[in-house]
């Protein structure tokens, strides 16, 4: 598999995102379900700590990819649903850095 970023611009460099993806001779795609801020036993953790939810979040989604032998360096897009924005950009960081 290629892929190759696609930048039109530099803004968005401070925000750790990309524009675009481009994939190609992919033989093998793996679409992961929403990963939340819960447990080994699917209870929710860290109730009011947003930073915490979003890096456990990111723990989970490495476990899920780890166990089809990927990393998050194969990721090309994730959603975020947030009932905080402000809260979630505030703590961008623990995203950026994963």
């Amino acid at each position: 598999m290629k892929r190759r970023v696609i930048n039109p611009w530099s803004w968005q460099d401070q925000f750790a995102f990309v524009q675009a993806h481009e994939v190609s001779g992919a033989q093998r795609v793996v679409y992961c379900a929403g990963q939340t801020s819960v447990d080994g036993e699917g209870t929710p953790i860290h109730e009011g700590d947003i930073r915490a939810q979003v890096g456990q979040a990111f723990d989970n989604l490495e476990t899920v990819l780890a166990e089809a032998g990927l990393d998050l360096s194969h990721v090309v897009r994730v959603n975020y649903y947030t009932t905080d924005a402000d809260a979630l950009i505030e703590n961008w960081d623990v995203v950026a850095t994963r």
